[in-house]
């Protein structure tokens, strides 16, 4: 070998190494990541919303859709209130608690809130579909944690088993939460967890919908 193919290899070696090495890298930045975020990507997000609010404001027609959709909603929803007609076919407000005041105004009011969102997030002219989906499953999600059966000061089912336990429930749920802080702390997994690996007793391909439960 010439030393001019000897420094050509050795040219070669180094690029190599220097791809390898920044890939390592970025693998490491974007696990550490994935660690603070549950795995989901922000950039990827951010994308999403981009999308969504950047075809939102250049579609006046679509804004003034959606805010009589609003005005209709509200108007609807006091309406019904007032003729004690509220629809909760929620398997969330299924107790016979959620018919009583203001439980069922509450429950009423956060599923419109989700059939809006639903239109704002979908049906949106320009935006992929990709993301049109994403979209609509993040701010399903984020309703989710807003829904009134997710706090004791809105749900009747939590106040009435509190006063049954005169608060038991309630330290049950503090301790759960302490452990839960403690594993995210550590690094930890939840006991049991060994008992789910993927390709065993957990599914990793793309499966059919065959049967729900209510």
């Amino acid at each position: 070998m010439t030393e001019a193919e000897m420094h050509t290899a050795g040219e070669q070696r180094k690029e190599f190494d220097l791809h390898r090495i920044a890939t390592d890298l970025d693998h490491l930045v974007h696990a550490l990541a994935a660690r603070r975020t549950g795995g989901l990507s922000p950039v990827a997000l951010g994308q999403v919303w981009w999308d969504w609010a950047a075809h939102l404001a250049t579609s006046p027609g679509r804004q003034a859709e959606l805010a009589a959709s609003a005005v209709m909603k509200a108007t609807g929803l006091f309406g019904n209130a007032l003729r004690g007609n509220l629809d909760l076919d929620d398997i969330r407000y299924r107790d016979p608690a959620w018919q009583t005041w203001p439980f069922n105004l509450l429950a009423a009011a956060h599923k419109a809130q989700e059939a809006w969102w639903s239109e704002a997030t979908t049906g949106l002219p320009g935006m992929s579909a990709a993301h049109e989906r994403v979209s609509a499953f993040v701010a399903r999600q984020m309703l989710d944690m807003t829904a009134p059966s997710n706090t004791i000061l809105t749900n009747p089912e939590v106040q009435r088993e509190t006063w049954r336990s005169a608060g038991q429930n309630l330290l049950r749920g503090m301790q759960h939460m302490r452990e839960d802080a403690m594993l995210a702390a550590t690094g930890q997994r939840p006991a049991g967890m060994e008992n789910f690996v993927v390709g065993k007793t957990l599914a990793a391909t793309r499966a059919r919908w065959c049967f729900a439960t209510s």
